[in-house]
């Protein structure tokens, strides 16, 4: 079925003259090209009417019936006034009928065109009666394993003027002097689908999707430094495209400096700029930025009651730092001069003074027609008579959680009764199912239902009438999930709960279940059911929230024990301990991860992991044994960016942390040993730096600690490999075209020769991994031996 398009330009079939009429309709069109049979609709068509028409039409098909008698199945549907359930206004009679009731425009026509026999155009088949409602009918997942973002895979969306209006305004209309937007920020209340509407618009926009980059803000929230983690998505994402050459730019870029917020506007313009160099062969006409749930960026204003009651779509939340803010101008910059090269797409719920009103595509809720089409996927709505869904129709505010709510308090109702209610049959019974299984439900006004049923008034409902102080208690510890978590995981959260609170968050919806082929199905809690659910908690919801913190973090620890390799439990497992206000046992598990970074080169990630370790000072809030190897990191990561100062800095600050350590424990080899460590590494920072006499000093008294240690135990292969390494980078200082600096270095490799010579007869040098050191010492010292060149 089609709707009828504007008026085409091409001419009537049947009068090829310019001054002739020309042809109006896309199906005329079709059949006069060869298409044997056409059905169209002509005027415009609600979604609902829509629905149903096209249901009766290809159920007629599909048990052997002719095309024409589908279609006049397909026009009884239309014509039925049991199909919608208001009564109010007429489906035929023309424009009178545009101000009367929710589908002003039932009075769309069904046509067939045809030619020639209506064979059947299937071989009959059995008939299967229609399976009602089962729930939502959309299929969502992860955008990448373990994310708390999703995107629709199929599904109702509902939506048809939003996005009939978003590929006007995207594309423009260069014939009536409208040029494309290059800044697009879809606005409205949470949960209504903004993001599934900008992912309509990247399939319009990129239909190939070579050329888009999604920065997901919401897995980014709880971050310090949440500009930091976007831009750890950004080159995980170039990476995956494989550019030729993008991996020397980015790591020489990254070294220019460490602000997140001004490295990622210029890798967007590096790539923009240079489309040819990155894609010799195919270069996209332009590139797509996506930031999905931008709000992540902002910090709601007002109380949680408050933020839980806002239904103002224009509610202003500033930044959460400034690099937000930098990061945001420096986007709008570049797209508003990129001459098209560059288009900038975000969804949020709060918008500020940097988001330009004529930038924002506003996002209003549900219209009615898709409201009522979504009480049709739960049973418990589905069972009610058209009657009282007419009722509830206007009432209702145009939010899906509304709607789920309202679902799950009309269920619990029809629980409560010993017996069923019979099918209404005529408005005078459905009055006894409204008094039974709605007016219960709108408190002291029944009467008066405007206002009642929005989704935080049905939401505290829920709350008090159908879920026990167990449920809140579990609601509230799976709100620290940082990601969707298993079954396994949801349990141990509801450790010291009955086994039916995790069945009943279920029942209710309240629980979100994530379906991934590639993975068991997994759980978590929207941040809008949060929203609603903190106000209502009061003063258990931090109480709640920490029980839950702590029962994860033992969770996933023990997971992490259980597995050799670095896993997402292990990530996890961190984060919880350091949410539960333990930063020691977090460090034990992020510590490898930036340790990790730093192996790969990303100095900036590593920094951003280590920030979350930090107080508001800046300083880190860890006992000594952990805080040196902290600021070890912490040196290697600015080392890494090429700061110099800043690695200086922390490597005294590591030699300090551990010096205090060897102090206390004169007897410790292992502290000891660390404070040689960190001699070794303030030492590499003062000789880069030009400070040759300080990294001598520096190296001098390392040695003697270390040689101290290998003299203690000659055993010990790692000891005496370390003195080694030492001797080795003293001999590094000298300036070997002198005969004196020549002199001096051989006087440090000599002995570190011979120790290396030891190790390797003993074997300890393969074991150690340093099979080619004893090589490398020979070279150097042979080549000190040689007579210097004449150059």
């Amino acid at each position: 079925m089609r709707r009828s398009p504007p008026p085409s330009r091409l001419r009537h079939p049947f009068n090829p003259q310019p001054s002739g009429p020309q042809v109006t309709s896309t199906a005329a069109l079709l059949h006069r090209d060869g298409f044997a049979q056409v059905v169209a609709h002509y005027g415009p068509v609600y979604d609902t009417l829509a629905t149903s028409a096209e249901e009766a039409f290809y159920a007629s098909l599909a048990v052997g019936r002719r095309t024409r008698e589908a279609i006049g199945a397909a026009r009884r549907v239309l014509a039925d006034p049991a199909t919608m359930p208001v009564h109010e206004g007429r489906r035929h009679g023309g424009p009178e009928a545009l101000t009367g009731g929710p589908v002003p425009f039932a009075w769309a026509l069904l046509v067939l065109y045809h030619r020639g026999l209506d064979h059947p155009l299937a071989p009959p088949g059995e008939a299967r009666p229609a399976s009602g409602a089962g729930g939502v009918q959309r299929e969502e997942r992860p955008v990448r394993p373990g994310a708390k973002t999703e995107e629709l895979v199929h599904g109702f969306i509902g939506r048809r003027r939003e996005l009939h209006r978003l590929r006007r305004e995207l594309r423009g209309d260069p014939g009536r002097g409208i040029p494309a937007k290059a800044v697009f920020v879809v606005h409205g209340l949470g949960g209504l689908g903004k993001s599934v509407l900008c992912q309509i618009a990247r399939r319009v926009l990129d239909p190939s999707g070579r050329a888009t980059l999604n920065l997901w803000c919401r897995e980014v929230e709880e971050r310090p430094l949440p500009v930091s983690g976007l831009l750890e998505q950004f080159l995980e994402g170039v990476d995956a495209w494989k550019l030729p050459g993008w991996s020397e730019f980015a790591a020489r870029a990254e070294k220019q400096t460490a602000d997140a917020a001004e490295l990622l506007p210029s890798l967007i313009k590096e790539l923009v700029t240079n489309r040819e160099k990155y894609w010799p062969k195919s270069a996209p006409d332009r590139l797509l930025l996506h930031l999905d749930n931008l709000e992540s960026l902002c910090r709601p204003p007002g109380s949680p009651k408050e933020q839980a009651e806002d239904d103002n779509p224009d509610t202003l939340a500033p930044w959460r730092d400034d690099a937000c803010r930098r990061l945001w101008q420096g986007l709008v910059q570049l797209a508003e001069q990129s001459a098209g090269r560059l288009l900038l797409l975000a969804s949020t719920r709060y918008c500020n003074e940097d988001i330009a009103p004529a930038d924002r595509f506003p996002f209003p809720p549900m219209p009615r027609d898709a409201v009522e089409r979504m009480m049709d996927w739960f049973p418990s709505l589905h069972a009610l008579s058209r009657f009282s869904r007419a009722r509830l129709l206007p009432e209702l505010s145009g939010h899906p959680f509304a709607v789920r709510e309202l679902a799950t308090l009309v269920g619990e109702r029809r629980k409560k009764r010993r017996t069923p209610l019979p099918p209404p049959k005529n408005a005078a019974e459905a009055e006894t199912e409204w008094r039974e299984l709605i007016a219960p439900l709108l408190g002291e006004r029944p009467d008066q239902l405007s206002g009642k049923l929005k989704e935080h008034l049905l939401f505290e409902q829920v709350w008090r009438q159908v879920l026990l102080p167990a449920d809140h208690r579990l609601l509230v510890r799976l709100t620290i999930l940082c990601r969707p978590a298993d079954e396994a995981a949801v349990k141990a959260l509801a450790a010291g709960l009955p086994d039916t609170a995790f069945p009943r968050l279920l029942d209710t919806g309240l629980l979100t279940e994530h379906l991934d082929p590639r993975q068991p199905p997994r759980f978590d809690v929207h941040p809008h059911v949060a929203r609603l659910a903190e106000p209502l908690a009061g003063a258990n919801w931090p109480v709640w929230r920490a029980e839950g913190t702590h029962l994860a973090a033992a969770c996933f620890s023990e997971r992490a024990r259980n597995t050799r390799d670095l896993t997402d439990d292990d990530w996890d497992a961190g984060h919880y301990w350091l949410d539960a206000g333990e930063p020691d046992g977090a460090f034990g598990f992020l510590g490898i991860f930036a340790q990790q970074f730093l192996d790969q080169g990303r100095g900036l990630l590593a920094l951003d992991l280590l920030s979350r370790f930090t107080d508001r000072p800046g300083r880190p809030r860890l006992a000594d044994s952990s805080l040196g190897a902290w600021w070890g990191l912490a040196g290697e990561a600015f080392a890494t960016l090429g700061d110099l100062a800043g690695a200086l800095k922390a490597y005294r600050e590591a030699l300090a942390v551990r010096q205090r350590l060897a102090a206390a424990d004169p007897s410790n080899a292992g502290w000891a040993r660390d404070v040689a460590l960190s001699l070794q590494r303030v030492g590499y920072a003062q000789a880069v730096s030009g400070a040759g006499q300080e990294a001598l000093r520096s190296w001098s008294e390392a040695l003697a600690i270390l040689q101290r240690l290998a003299a203690q135990d000659p055993s010990n292969a790692a000891w005496q490999l370390d003195v080694v390494k030492t001797l080795n980078l003293l001999a590094g200082l000298f300036d070997l075209a002198k005969p004196e600096g020549r002199e001096a270095a051989a006087e440090f490799l000599r002995p570190a020769l011979a120790i290396a010579e030891q190790l390797e007869q003993a074997g300890a040098m393969i074991e150690t991994g340093q099979s080619a050191l004893t090589r490398q010492l020979r070279e150097r010292l042979a080549a000190l031996s040689a007579p210097p060149s004449s150059e």
